[in-house]
């Protein structure tokens, strides 16, 4: 599963100061499954029993067959989607054509998070009943839980030239476009799930996080508000609208966003995080040390509160101090290559400027283009 969520890299003066915006360990764009709910109401169908089985009447040939997915129905209801899943099978052994066994079928498998074998069974709906909308809504669903983007979408659309028009398929739609970096394309579905729902929580927030990679800042604080009013305590939504002030240098309202955040979870150690880069960014360093202790306390592999501290103590002059950390952090992190370059940094202050060069070489190699200058020197 991806997330959705957005981590920068902020830059200030020559160090780059590392947040994070949501949930996500890696500088990419990613989709956050605390977020995603399934967008579908699954039902399951139930027909009546057809005769009673005790009946010496002769019945149906398919009488074992509806007998058997009544069963699965009852099971799926109990959540014993195993013994489900075998019970329809039995149903479609017995009548091949059967299409609503394939459909429960897969919704079990869905609850079971087999999505393989969810996207086969949508698919024999599909062919079962070409006009079936949902049922390539569904195939396009287990393919976005498998990755599966493009196959995703087409899907999707399928299913909206078919006439599907609930709001869940624009949301994914929207999601998978945002993990494509095509985020006006994201923004455009958002807003139509809005549209078609104006209490989604989901497409306001994630509308905001596409505002922001946009650069629309004012739109993406519009959002995160509107969000943070129809979900107050999602900690998500306020750690995000703290990030979009943090670059507009309010910072008294980003460090208070992230405090709510805090406050909401806890161990929130991507807002106690963030929230100390606020606090780097003002200046205030010691107190900036504090939250990133307090994160690292939280979650002790967190490299980039390593990287963080190590840069609050730079700005102290407390270089050797600043070398342990970038080193913590990149023992936890051996691609992060800003730690690296941090390193080297301090390492030169400390006059070790072998060490310095070989970290700037590390830097490079893994593709941060800034210690290249650094590394020319080296080579003097």
């Amino acid at each position: 599963m991806k997330k959705i969520f957005l981590f920068l890299i902020l830059l200030p003066i020559m160090f780059g100061v590392f947040a994070q915006n949501n949930i996500g360990d890696s500088v990419v764009n990613v989709i956050d499954t605390t977020q995603i709910v399934i967008p579908i109401k699954v039902g399951y169908d139930s027909i009546a029993a057809i005769a009673d089985t005790s009946s010496t009447l002769v019945v149906a040939d398919d009488q074992e067959s509806f007998l058997n997915y009544n069963e699965g129905i009852e099971l799926m209801n109990n959540n014993d989607f195993d013994n489900a899943v075998s019970k329809f099978s039995r149903a479609i052994a017995q009548n091949p054509s059967f299409e609503k066994a394939y459909y429960n079928r897969a919704n079990a498998y869905l609850k079971l998070n087999n999505y393989e074998k969810a996207f086969s069974d949508f698919d024999s709906c599909s062919m079962l009943n070409a006009e079936n909308s949902v049922a390539y809504y569904l195939k396009g669903f287990s393919k976005f839980y498998l990755d599966e983007f493009d196959e995703a979408e087409q899907n999707f659309q399928i299913a909206i030239d078919k006439g599907y028009s609930e709001p869940n398929i624009y949301y994914l739609k929207g999601l998978i476009q945002f993990n494509k970096q095509e985020y006006q394309l994201a923004i455009d579905n958002f807003s139509l799930v809005i549209s078609l729902d104006a209490d989604n929580f989901l497409a306001y927030h994630d509308r905001g996080s596409a505002n922001r990679m946009l650069d629309k800042k004012d739109e993406a604080i519009q959002d995160y508000t509107k969000a943070i009013g129809l979900n107050p305590d999602s900690h998500q939504a306020y750690n995000n609208r703290g990030s979009v002030y943090r670059s507009k240098k309010d910072y008294d309202r980003a460090i208070e966003d992230y405090t709510k955040a805090i406050k909401l979870k806890q161990d929130y150690y991507i807002a106690v995080n963030n929230r100390g880069i606020a606090k780097y960014e003002q200046g205030k360093y010691k107190d900036a040390i504090k939250d990133f202790d307090e994160a690292i306390r939280i979650k002790r592999e967190y490299a980039y509160a390593y990287n963080n501290k190590g840069l609050a103590l730079y700005k102290m002059q407390n270089y050797k101090d600043a070398v342990d950390e970038y080193t913590k952090a990149v023992t936890y992190n051996e691609n992060y290559g800003y730690a690296f370059l941090h390193r080297a940094n301090a390492l030169e202050m400390l006059k070790k400027f072998d060490e310095a060069c070989e970290d700037w070489q590390k830097a490079v190699n893994l593709g941060v283009n800034e210690a290249k200058e650094y590394l020319n020197l080296c080579n003097e």
